[in-house]
């Protein structure tokens, strides 16, 4: 507002100064081309106004539907190129991600006398997980009780998804260790969290009503990625990730293959792997060995050579730092398991 004042006062003075030099001046300017040059100047003066005020009306209509779900600085950025956004629907290729509390039902009985406690838990997870989530640049779409979803290259686009996803899901196995700390200290039992991440094509848009504004996507992607958090749990891992966002990881991760599933809509069997972040690890030759020994470990177990993956799967348990340690024992019980039905 303060530049169009000043563009209206600047013009205003250059045609004053025209009919000052002298007073045959006055003369020679016409009336008429005087007041058809202000004229000019506040017809310039309103179009300004306008397109400000416009442009103000959009950022504002951009931050009530969009503050929730973005970081400030993304929000920003999006405000600044609001012609990308497309409400009515569009195919991308997102990164979506689930992450729930594993260990929420036997929280809520805990607390069943005391809801008090109960909603301060849960919003003190939900709180610094989204803060997380948003510092990575995700699209925090909604709370589902204790999860939340999020989606990452939407609205605003982000060449490197799967590696700010896998960053998030890392951080926020980090800081469950402060929360379960604090639990502990009040006297309640610790939590785990599941975490699934899946990246592919999705329809990713303004879902909502006309009552309630709702950016959001949906497709397979989605549904694959929300079957992986559940499946989190059998595995022994707090994150579970398929191959399309493995394959797209940086040197600071290293993703784990885990099993093959049987997956709805997927004609062959569907890889998944959980994640590892090597600054963690103690040093390269030691990765390197337990990733050669795992390979051998899965050849032996997806040929159902039940005693040679036991002993692979014995050896490997204090791998990686320990961080797979539940998975090998979960599968070295499903190994036996499967002998026994086999003896049978």
């Amino acid at each position: 507002m303060k530049q169009i004042h000043s563009k209206l006062f600047i013009t205003l003075i250059v045609l004053l100064l025209l009919t000052i030099p002298n007073a045959n001046s006055l003369l020679i300017v016409e009336f008429g081309s005087i007041a058809w040059m202000l004229l000019v100047g506040i017809v310039i003066w309103f179009t300004q106004l306008f397109t400000i005020a416009t442009q103000y009306r959009q950022h504002q209509h951009i931050k009530q539907q969009f503050a929730r779900c973005l970081a400030p600085v993304m929000l920003k950025s999006l405000q600044k190129n609001s012609t990308n956004i497309v409400m009515s629907g569009e195919t991308r290729l997102l990164t979506v991600m689930f992450c729930s509390i594993d260990g929420f039902t036997s929280l809520i009985e805990q607390n069943i006398k005391t809801p008090q406690k109960l909603t301060s838990v849960v919003n003190q997870f939900l709180t610094r997980m989204t803060t997380i989530l948003q510092n990575n640049n995700g699209t925090v779409d909604k709370y589902i009780g204790d999860c939340v979803m999020t989606f990452w290259n939407a609205p605003i686009e982000s060449v490197n998804q799967e590696v700010l996803a896998v960053k998030s899901a890392l951080e926020m196995a980090c800081y469950l260790k402060i929360l379960n700390r604090d639990l502990i200290a009040d006297g309640l039992f610790p939590v785990s969290i599941n975490i699934g991440i899946n990246t592919g094509i999705a329809v990713v848009g303004n879902l909502g009503s006309q009552q309630q504004f709702d950016y959001t996507c949906v497709g397979q992607t989605v549904n694959v990625a929300a079957k992986l958090q559940n499946l989190s749990k059998d595995y022994g891992v707090k994150i579970l990730i398929s191959q399309s966002t493995a394959d797209n990881l940086d040197d600071k991760y290293l993703a784990v293959e885990l099993d093959t599933i049987d997956i709805a809509d997927y004609t062959v069997g569907f890889k998944i792997y959980t994640v590892i972040s090597r600054e963690r690890q103690p040093n390269t030759s030691s990765l390197q060995i337990a990733m050669a020994q795992h390979n051998k470990f899965l050849d032996a177990y997806n040929s159902q050579r039940w005693d040679r993956a036991i002993i692979l799967a014995k050896s490997l348990t204090t791998a990686w730092n320990f961080e797979l340690r539940d998975y090998y024992n979960l599968v070295i019980a499903k190994c036996n398991d499967a002998k026994t039905r086999n003896s049978n």
